[in-house]
């Protein structure tokens, strides 16, 4: 099987290599899925290569600072779409940026146009042309694409590729260098089990390491003790998204919420998938999250006998275990996110975010689908983030409230606006929803 993302170093610099730079400096090559993200024209020699020269010393340094955000940060919007929401702020998506656009390194050599952004499980690797191709040596020519591989190619990618640095280093006689001690640090962190929970907190919270008070991080970390690790990293990924502010809602207060905003919900009542039917769904992690989000909805219509109709708001009350006022009701919410939390072994409580019934109904359907994958902790949150768990849950919602063959059965009759909206009505969900349906563009990745 081949590596599904390698980045090469050939070594082309004829002078004397006596420092990082002259030693590293080669031909840089990244290919994705077989993909070249780096071919272009030198414009010096007017010809096209495989890649730039650049020195790999600068670009092993920043994967090493940057690999916690890398790994673990999820983008501050689906991969492919271009207008981000207004409520992130400007500083939030720059700091992603620099995080994990390779044209933002710098020291005077022409990076590609590639950007890296991880969900938890799968890792989507972004390349385009030249921003602005009048102005460098190096023009990079290839078409705008986006390339899915594993969260654990990406590791193994930069392992090798740092490796590879190092051996330059050496064959220099380099053997000290910032590279070396960025290196030893990170491979004790990820080496040690409670400092690497910590620094992927760091990340899902969208910080570089130390960059946030470490006592504030361990307060929140105590809260996986109520709510659960994952769970916790849901609500940073979350909050990730207020910009320079560090505030994360505490496990005391989504309980206060729960009782003062929530409804009853058993988990007892609430659907499950038989064994045969989760035996149909791809493992998490081993796919794209929209691919197992839409396996499990289809699995959960079938089992319940649904067929192609709406699911009305008792019978999606029914599913939840809670009760249809928690889907009509327009005075009780949270604003920051819909969840469900289990404050003990007989009470449980679901909490929605949304003041319209459409977007009620369609965080109720995610908190469904949510709980089809047991994790034993006592909160599933439905949030903005776009972390896997998160776009697993939207593409259940949509697929199981308003499944994509129904609608392309309603559109072959009428794929007009308003014949959209008409279907959106029919299903009860969004106009967006039906929109992000037919154009297979459910955040894919």
């Amino acid at each position: 099987m081949h590596e599904q993302l390698t980045l090469s170093l050939t070594r082309t610099a004829n002078e004397r290599a006596n420092t990082e730079e002259s030693a590293s400096t080669g031909t840089l090559v990244i290919k994705a899925n077989g993909r070249s993200m780096t071919e272009g024209i030198d414009t010096r020699e007017n010809e096209v290569c495989d890649g730039p020269d650049v020195a790999g010393y600068y670009l092993a340094e920043w994967f090493v600072w940057n690999w916690w955000r890398l790994r673990w940060e999820p983008p501050v919007a689906p991969v492919g779409i271009r207008n981000i929401a207004k409520s992130i702020p400007a500083e939030r998506i720059r700091s992603w940026d620099f995080a994990h656009s390779l044209s933002t390194i710098g020291h005077g050599f022409d990076w590609p146009n590639i950007t890296i952004g991880s969900d938890g499980f799968m890792t989507a690797v972004t390349c385009g042309p030249s921003a602005e191709p009048d102005a460098v040596s190096f023009r990079y020519v290839t078409r705008e694409a986006t390339e899915v591989v594993t969260a654990e190619s990406l590791e193994h990618a930069i392992d090798a590729f740092v490796a590879s640095v190092f051996q330059l280093l050496t064959n220099a006689k380099l053997r000290e260098s910032n590279l070396h001690a960025l290196w030893a640090d990170l491979q004790a962190e990820r080496a040690d089990e409670t400092t690497a929970y910590f620094r992927r907190l760091e990340a899902r919270l969208g910080f570089d390491p130390d960059e946030v008070n470490e006592d504030l991080i361990k307060s929140y970390i105590d809260d996986a003790k109520a709510i659960g690790e994952g769970a916790l990293e849901e609500i940073a990924a979350h909050s990730s998204q207020r910009g320079a502010e560090v505030h994360m809602i505490r496990a005391a207060e989504l309980e206060d919420i729960a009782r003062s905003e929530g409804f009853k919900s058993s988990g007892k009542d609430a659907v499950q998938l038989s064994l045969e039917a989760r035996n149909n769904v791809p493992q998490l992690g081993a796919v794209d999250a929209w691919k197992v989000g839409k396996a499990a909805a289809e699995q959960l219509r079938a089992q319940e006998n649904l067929g192609l109709e709406p699911v009305q708001n008792k019978r999606l009350a029914q599913l939840a275990g809670t009760q249809p006022r928690a889907i009509t009701t327009t005075d009780k919410h949270f604003k920051e996110f819909s969840f469900v939390i289990n404050s003990d072994a007989k009470a449980a409580h679901v909490a929605l975010r949304s003041k319209w019934e459409t977007g009620r109904r369609f965080d109720l359907a995610r908190l469904i689908g949510d709980r089809l994958f047991p994790t034993g902790e006592s909160l599933c949150p439905a949030t903005r983030a776009h972390s896997y768990r998160q776009k697993v849950q939207r593409a259940f919602a949509a697929h199981f409230l308003s499944p994509v063959q129904a609608i392309e059965e309603m559109l072959s009759d009428d794929d007009s606006e308003d014949g959209k909206q008409d279907i959106a009505n029919h299903f009860l969900v969004s106009e967006q929803t039906v929109d992000n349906l037919v154009g297979d563009n459910l955040m894919a990745w």
